[in-house]
């Protein structure tokens, strides 16, 4: 047991991930800059979050998708990083007294690495797999040779959510689309669910978080 449920149980991911965020730091702070606690980063959440279930010979009650779902629909989000809802006070306090948030500097190494360097990018615009494949070619060729190598397809569907076309524009992707200078103007007067064929066409296929 853990918390309240058992290991193996979705209910019981989610009382590991209380209870290992109530473990981690809430802020650190170099220089006038506020750090990146990689440990709250959501790829490290679930790596730790599988670790714990094989540990204990259980099985993993959910994907990675499912996974980032949850997790973002119940722990608040700052700067990539996810806390308890009594500790995100505590970080927008002490965030708003320093300058910048000084991130990491991100090699692609190996499986990990490559999974945050792909968020970084998708939180930033939903792309589609011909966008990222180029800028993916690159940074991929530091991959450290003793780690077994991960096509870039295999990344994307083992850990992110590709839009298909069919039903509402997922909030993500539609957020974008309002930003986008190209396409702002067409999201007016329009919502996710009323979108229209052209909008649904820039958005299909394309990779988000």
């Amino acid at each position: 047991m853990y918390g309240t449920h058992e290991a193996g149980t979705e209910e019981g991911v989610w009382d590991f991930l209380r209870e290992h965020l109530k473990r981690l730091p809430v802020f650190t702070e170099k220089n006038g800059s506020s750090e990146l606690i990689v440990e709250r980063t959501d790829y490290l959440l679930y790596d730790r979050m599988i670790a714990f279930h094989i540990q204990r010979g259980r099985s993993i009650p959910m994907s990675a998708s499912e996974f980032y779902k949850g997790l973002r629909e119940r722990f608040p989000e700052r700067d990539s990083m996810f806390f308890l809802p009594n500790q995100v006070n505590e970080y927008d306090r002490k965030r708003i007294n320093v300058s910048e948030l000084r991130q990491l500097s991100l090699f692609v190494t190996d499986e990990n690495s490559a999974i945050q360097w792909l968020r970084l990018q998708l939180q930033n615009k939903p792309q589609t797999f011909q966008e990222l494949q180029p800028q993916f070619m690159p940074i991929s060729r530091s991959w450290a040779k003793h780690e077994k190598e991960i096509e870039l397809k295999e990344l994307l569907e083992d850990n992110f959510i590709k839009y298909d076309g069919e039903g509402p524009v997922p909030a993500q992707i539609w957020s974008w689309l309002q930003k986008s200078s190209k396409l702002r103007e067409k999201t007016k007067d329009r919502t996710p669910e009323t979108a229209d064929i052209s909008l649904k066409a820039e958005a299909k296929e394309r990779w988000y978080v």
